[in-house]
């Protein structure tokens, strides 16, 4: 299955259209994309998933503090309300508060599953499937598939978080200011990055809980390893792209979709093309599937 977690309603019915099984909302709403995920949002969506014949899961954030009891505590209530077809759960305390809820539970990659011993324990808690972490190389991501108990699914595609920060960077950089005190909004009237000393740009967002996603230079963008990948046993491969605007995700679901439904050598070359062409911008490459982290 070809699944795809997006950060907009807009981006959601555009990855439908082009081709999407499984559409994951994202846990966090950032402040480039306009306004954060409201409840009539989720329940438009799974009208319109509904009616293509796939599947939606509602993901929850990475982050969860107790000040936030609250606004989980709503957002449990829309789930239970709206009874999407799963949940993404980005970590162990919001999985272990939905894992009563009956609705099918697939982990994140901020679960940070690297071998058979921790699915195991996951698959105990009620998860039915997880996704491979992010940050291992594509030997110990193999192995996984091989070892695991569970359903793996792989990120293929998309901008790879490198750090969450409960610091607020921009304003603090910019205003001297903290979210604790007054804020003009600095952070959300363009976009941000930081440059490091190789002088590649790290993308930077903010959410609306006011924190700072700091992302890798380049995107990762695992196309030509397609053959691979599909013959390797994985459940699902996942474009995770919910920085990308509604046109963006409707190009890059496309061509994914194209390239999955025919293998050929020809039909990769030219989906390669494509890609490259739709998004001249970007920087892609590999990433930690050919320099990740190795298990001794």
């Amino acid at each position: 299955l070809l699944s795809v977690k997006v950060g907009s309603l807009e981006a959601a019915l555009a990855s439908l259209e082009a081709g999407a099984d499984v559409i994951y909302t994202s846990g966090e709403s950032f402040r480039s994309k306009g306004r954060p995920w409201r409840a009539e949002d989720y329940f438009y969506l799974k009208g319109a998933v509904e009616k293509r014949g796939a599947l939606l899961y509602v993901g929850t954030p990475r982050i969860a503090m107790p000040s936030e009891e609250a606004k989980i505590k709503i957002f449990k209530e829309i789930i239970t309300s709206l009874r999407p077809q799963g949940i993404l759960a980005g970590n162990l305390g919001i999985l272990n508060d939905l894992r009563t809820s009956s609705l099918p539970l697939w982990a994140d990659f901020s679960m940070n599953v690297a071998n058979g011993k921790a699915a195991s324990f996951l698959a105990e808690c009620g998860v039915e499937g997880l996704t491979a972490p992010i940050e291992f190389h594509r030997e110990e991501i193999l192995s996984l598939v091989r070892d695991c108990p569970l359903p793996v699914e792989l990120i293929i595609h998309g901008s790879l978080p490198a750090m969450i920060s409960e610091h607020c960077l921009v304003a603090a950089l910019l205003e001297g200011t903290t979210k604790f005190g007054p804020c003009k909004g600095v952070c959300h009237r363009t976009y941000w990055g930081i440059k490091d000393e190789a002088g590649e740009i790290h993308p930077v967002e903010m959410d609306y809980a006011c924190r700072t996603h700091i992302y890798m230079g380049k995107e990762l963008a695992l196309l030509p390893y397609l053959p691979l990948l599909r013959a390797a046993g994985f459940a699902r491969l996942r474009l995770e792209i919910p920085l990308y605007t509604p046109e963006e995700a409707e190009r890059v679901t496309g061509i994914y979709r194209k390239a999955l439904d025919n293998l050929e050598e020809r039909v990769l070359k030219e989906c390669w093309r494509s890609l490259l062409n739709a998004f001249p911008h970007k920087g892609f490459g590999p990433g930690p599937w050919e320099k990740g982290v190795k298990v001794d």
